[in-house]
């Protein structure tokens, strides 16, 4: 991948930098830019940009960042290269949500591009960098007339193409498997431990002459966590059948200047 951490990191560096300048100038005229982030990544968009194709350039010869419409964002001439560069803070109030979107008609004219994504929280204190190499307009789904040629990413199938640099992506289906064959095990070795301790007791049961009452508890105990496995494992085979879900793990911008990784989401 010709994409390097480093490279990411100080174009979100320079992203940073020209936001705190932007927030400063309009603050003098009693606004405040990260109520719209719409158009606040606008503006930032040209920034991130240049400066990457200035990164790119630092290991690559004939790159160029023309910015004129219907142009690629970059040109990386060395390796016959087109990226397009996206950069988005979601949408929602409550909870944010993230379209990764593309302007239909350019991927159509393509065939196939690769895209990076700059997916930062709703004050860009955190950021998730995605490389996706190849997209094709399969990847996307047809837009609606309202929505002005924008189409959104089907991530079921731009996901299998995609690369963190920062951050990183998470499959939510994957995470609610798990948790539900944690539990369909953890009831399994509930019984295996009832039961041995049971077993242990049937010659109190056998004086009492109260075998009955062994057989009753040994039986209730069973279909009690039997039922609990089928559950759980049922839960569990909902999710691997379902379209997958994914979620954004930011990393704070302090880590990603020291390098470090942060895994709160």
């Amino acid at each position: 991948m010709y994409l390097t951490k480093e490279m990411v990191c100080n174009t979100i560096l320079k992203i940073d930098s020209f936001k705190l300048k932007l927030e400063n100038l309009y603050e003098e005229y009693d606004i405040d830019i990260n109520e719209n982030t719409g158009r606040r990544n606008a503006l930032i968009s040209s920034i991130q940009e240049k400066v990457l194709a200035e990164e790119l350039s630092k290991t690559y010869n004939n790159v160029i960042n023309d910015g004129a419409p219907g142009m690629p964002d970059i040109v990386i001439g060395q390796i016959g290269t087109e990226l397009e560069c996206k950069l988005t803070s979601g949408s929602g109030k409550k909870s944010r949500s993230y379209s990764l979107q593309t302007d239909y008609a350019t991927i159509c004219n393509k065939k196939s591009l690769d895209y990076v994504y700059f997916v930062t929280n709703q004050d860009m204190s955190g950021y998730c960098v995605v490389y996706f190499q190849g997209l094709t307009p399969e990847d996307f789904y047809v837009p609606p007339e309202s929505a002005r040629g924008k189409a959104k990413m089907n991530k079921k199938l731009g996901m299998l193409k995609a690369t963190s640099i920062v951050g990183n992506v998470k499959n939510i289906n994957d995470e609610y498997i798990e948790s539900y064959l944690l539990k369909a095990k953890e009831a399994e070795q509930s019984w295996n431990d009832f039961e041995n301790k049971h077993l242990l007791s049937v010659e109190d049961y056998l004086i009492k002459g109260r075998m009955d009452k062994f057989v009753i508890k040994h039986q209730r105990e069973k279909e009690r966590l039997d039922k609990k496995v089928v559950k759980n494992t049922n839960k569990a085979k909902l999710w691997q059948e379902k379209d997958p879900s994914f979620s954004f793990v930011f990393e704070c911008l302090g880590n990603i200047f020291k390098g470090e990784k942060n895994d709160k989401s």
